[in-house]
């Protein structure tokens, strides 16, 4: 009976752990998912906090599998964790019935449940839960080597948390990933993984993306690009090889973009919906490289890519140079949860 209830609490805490693992990689859409709670919860006056509270409850996830699954502190740790199943379950339950056009963002971009299917994986986590907090003969708190497992994994989900507070998601489950295709040449910009952009006389110029190679730099909060964020993007635009177009995109309006965007800069203005951009790249003042209407790679606003790292993009073919991309940003993922899983349960 201990191995099932012990197997319960692995499934429950392996589940927590990963939805958590998968929003703390993705902060700013984890802010947007909290956001959409908040309006239809009626809380908009919490709207500013929904990245704090995003992010809190995303480590409290996380922190809550990493509990489950080294087996410390059994009796409180199942307590919270029931009492967030519950919430969790009353949540989905209400989302079901409402049906708003929202995702339960239960595993941030990386899996979209429809909310009866949400509701009823609560369910399934709850009968799971109820296994495994049946009462057990075994007395004592938990072994030394436990608490060590459970020490070690804090402070990685604390780093791994703070990484991605300041770079990109190591794994890009969004619409616009690397390998992703923006539109086919000669159709009309629409639909979900569209990039629709216009210039200063309010003209579509779709073909900037899909006719050549562009590096496109996004500002979705423009008010919150300081000075030395817009030098960044002036540095890298200078170190672009000449067949490589720069294309600065900004979430705002041809007749505000002279107050936020600096004159040496506004010549590869051009004008993008909020959302889009941060579809695109979640870092504000991120820069993404395209070629001929695919998205082949990403960079956070904190770690451009060097004259060196260009040279050696530009080296090889853009397919290539993607398929790394994407191949590195998903082993860095998969790494750490391995790494993670391995500390939890075999120490």
């Amino acid at each position: 009976m201990n191995i099932i209830r012990r197997f319960a609490a692995l499934l429950v805490g392996a589940v927590f752990f990963i939805a958590g693992a998968l929003k703390l990689m993705d902060p700013v859409g984890t802010g947007l998912i909290t956001e959409e709670y908040l309006r239809f919860l009626g809380l908009r006056f919490m709207l500013p906090a929904a990245n704090v509270l995003g992010e809190a409850g995303a480590l409290t996830e996380a922190l809550l599998g990493a509990a489950l699954i080294t087996g410390v502190w059994r009796k409180w740790v199942l307590r919270l964790t029931g009492i967030l199943l519950l919430l969790f379950t009353g949540l989905t339950a209400l989302l079901w019935v409402k049906n708003p056009p929202m995702d339960c963002g239960c595993f941030g971009e990386a899996l979209h449940l429809t909310h009866a299917q949400s509701f009823w994986k609560n369910i399934v986590l709850l009968l799971l839960w109820a296994i495994a907090a049946l009462p057990t003969r075994r007395k004592g708190g938990a072994r030394r080597l436990k608490k060590v497992a459970f020490a070690l994994s804090v402070v990685a989900i604390l780093c791994f948390a703070a990484r991605h507070l300041w770079y990109l998601p190591s794994d890009d489950f969004t619409d616009l990933r690397p390998g992703a295709e923006l539109m086919r040449e000669g159709e009309e910009m629409v639909g979900d993984v569209s990039l629709p952009l216009y210039d200063f006389e309010g003209e579509y110029r779709n073909e900037l993306l899909t006719d050549s190679r562009a590096m496109v730099f996004s500002v979705y909060n423009p008010e919150r690009m300081g000075p030395r964020r817009w030098q960044r993007i002036q540095d890298l635009r200078q170190a672009l090889p000449m067949r490589v177009r720069p294309v600065l995109l900004v979430a705002t309006t041809p007749a505000r973009a002279a107050e936020f965007v600096p004159q040496d800069l506004l010549d590869i203005c051009y004008f993008c919906d909020r959302r889009q951009l941060m579809t695109l790249n979640r870092s504000n003042g991120g820069a993404t490289l395209i070629f001929r209407g695919y998205v082949v790679a990403k960079w956070s606003t904190h770690a451009y890519p060097d004259r060196e790292e260009l040279q050696a993009l530009y080296s090889g073919n853009e397919t290539e140079a993607m398929m790394t991309f994407i191949n590195t940003s998903r082993l860095r993922f998969q790494a750490f949860l391995l790494g993670m899983f391995a500390i939890m349960l075999l120490l």
